[in-house]
């Protein structure tokens, strides 16, 4: 690179790594902004994808730097991890022309993994576990719950506050994973629309309505759940928990698909954005996210849409 692509390669580098800190800095401090820090890798990635790997590994240790200068040590380590790592490893994915699924796929394993290991380092040093947090905040919503009177209706259902809250504790790890995966899908989207805008030539994703799960989706959920079937039956770990987790991680995973699906077929009937924003509401408030869910895995068993062996130029 010349010197000249070189300087414009430090003072882009110098703009988004202060561009992080700021985010980082109005995440913490001002409690309406915090939504900011679901997009804080957008400026890693898209340093990793217009410059080379030095520029990004010098914008991580700065931008960690100067947040715990004005925060504390931990947030820092977060930037670093959850901004500066899953930003390079989905810059690379995106430089080397990968598809959005195995870009978003390889985000979300990163940042799942730096959020397992961000919560094992604030144990370690606070001596807290997740766990015994967590027990706090529910033992107090429990109370808040009982004082409102909502105790003995939700009882009368045949369910305790007990049964709820072990629950809760129950799915953290694949809430984890769930966490993850929803971070780099953000940060995915808004960094390729960032790209394009400037002049950056980015793999295009196929439309949402065309997503499709990988054809050995259903080989691979099977074997998964048969392998937590006999890792209780032989004592290995603890099947219930295993198995809610794993089926919290499918259920949503499918739910995209079915989703999807949906989309497809309103398009189909030439409805507009109004009606996809509104069946995504409807979704949620009515409490059909498992219905919607089987609907996407049935749609990778007998293939509604017809999309195997489609090409897609990307």
């Amino acid at each position: 690179m010349s010197s000249k692509g070189n300087t414009i390669a430090l003072v882009e580098s110098a703009l988004l790594t202060a561009l992080t800190v700021i985010l980082a800095i109005a995440g913490i401090y001002i409690p309406l902004l915090g939504y900011l820090l679901m997009i804080i890798a957008v400026p890693f990635i898209i340093i990793t994808v217009r410059h080379s790997l030095r520029y990004v590994i010098i914008s991580i240790i700065a931008s960690a730097i100067l947040v715990t200068f004005v925060t504390f040590p931990t947030y820092g380590i977060y930037i670093a991890m959850m901004g500066g790592f899953v930003g390079c490893i989905m810059g690379l994915s995106i430089k080397k022309k990968k598809d959005s699924s195995t870009s978003i796929f390889y985000g979300a394993l990163t940042a799942s993994v730096s959020l397992m290991i961000m919560i094992s380092l604030a144990t370690l040093i606070s001596g807290v576990s997740i766990i015994e947090t967590v027990d706090q905040i529910l033992g107090e919503t429990v109370k808040i719950t009982e004082t409102m009177g909502l105790g003995e209706i939700i009882s009368e259902s045949g369910v305790s506050m007990t049964d709820i809250t072990d629950l809760f504790k129950m799915v953290i790890p694949s809430s984890l994973v769930l966490s993850g995966a929803i971070f780099a899908v953000f940060n995915y989207f808004i960094s390729t629309i960032i790209l394009k805008r400037l002049g950056m030539d980015t793999k295009q994703a196929k439309t949402f309505s065309e997503f499709s799960l990988p054809g050995n989706i259903l080989f691979g959920t099977t074997f998964i759940l048969v392998l937590t079937y006999f890792s209780g039956k032989l004592n290995i770990v603890d099947s219930e928990a295993l198995f809610v987790n794993v089926l919290n991680v499918f259920t949503y995973v499918f739910l995209v698909q079915g989703v999807a699906v949906l989309f497809f077929f309103l398009e189909k009937r030439k409805l507009g954005k109004g009606i996809k924003i509104l069946s995504v509401f409807l979704i949620f408030i009515l409490g059909i996210i498992l219905p919607v869910a089987m609907f996407g895995w049935l749609d990778s068993a007998f293939d509604f849409r017809k999309l195997r062996g489609i090409k897609y130029e990307e």
